[in-house]
């Protein structure tokens, strides 16, 4: 999959700081073409010259849609953010109960970072490369619906008796920086699907390293004990 199409074929630009739900066949081709350089070589080794000999364009046809490399990668990356949001929710919300959504949750998560690869990896270079503020808004504010809804999740499981009272934050921390990690090692060649990780990480965060709530207990858990003790 790669960023999506439309059958539109005049140019509709976006708004600074939108994130279009429908590009044109010529911006997609612009997007999908710079994504796969800036994930292969960076944004800053990237140039305009490249991007438009990737998609067969001349500079000139390429500022007919975008005015600069900048506004290239902005597309991709408020696209990508968007896309995830939105892929992830609709999944989640075909199932119940907290443990099912977290596990989907996950796993819709890793299945986009792989079908979209390249656009991923490029978003993942680093919102420092956002230029314009309003593009950074928009980018924060999908970043922080998606961490958002993971905890509400969280939250829902804790308050259904369904999780351990953890924090809601530091848990969705730790899932996200699961996912998002895979962007630094994972091979879309290899043998192992990405989902297949993110299976392996939901199992190991929702069942823990333990083989039983007895066979080791926390720092804390250990110094609650101590002090009841030396209370009595």
């Amino acid at each position: 999959m790669s960023i999506e199409k439309s059958s539109k074929s005049t140019p509709a630009k976006a708004a600074e700081g939108d994130a279009p739900s429908a590009r044109t066949d010529k911006e997609h081709k612009i997007l999908s073409a710079a994504a796969a350089l800036f994930a292969r070589k960076g944004f800053e080794n990237t140039s305009i010259n490249e991007i438009g000999a990737a998609c067969g364009l001349a500079k000139p046809t390429l500022y007919h849609y975008f005015r600069d490399k900048d506004s290239i990668y902005a597309g991709i990356v408020l696209t990508v953010l968007r896309e995830l949001c939105e892929a992830v929710e609709d999944d989640v919300a075909r199932e119940d109960g907290a443990a099912k959504k977290l596990r989907t949750y996950m796993l819709s998560h890793s299945r986009f970072f792989e079908e979209r690869y390249a656009e991923y990896v490029a978003a993942q270079l680093g919102y420092r490369n956002l230029r314009l503020p309003a593009d950074r808004r928009t980018a924060l504010r999908y970043r922080d619906r998606h961490e958002s809804n993971l905890r509400r999740i969280i939250e829902s499981g804790v308050s259904d008796g369904v999780f351990r009272r953890v924090d809601p934050s530091t848990s969705s921390r730790l899932v996200l920086s699961s996912l998002n990690w895979m962007v630094r090692w994972y091979k879309p060649d290899g043998p192992r699907r990405a989902t297949e990780f993110a299976d392996a990480y939901y199992e190991l965060i929702l069942h823990g390293l333990a083989t039983s709530t007895d066979a080791v207990r926390s720092p804390a858990a250990a110094r609650r004990k101590k002090a009841v003790g030396t209370a009595r």
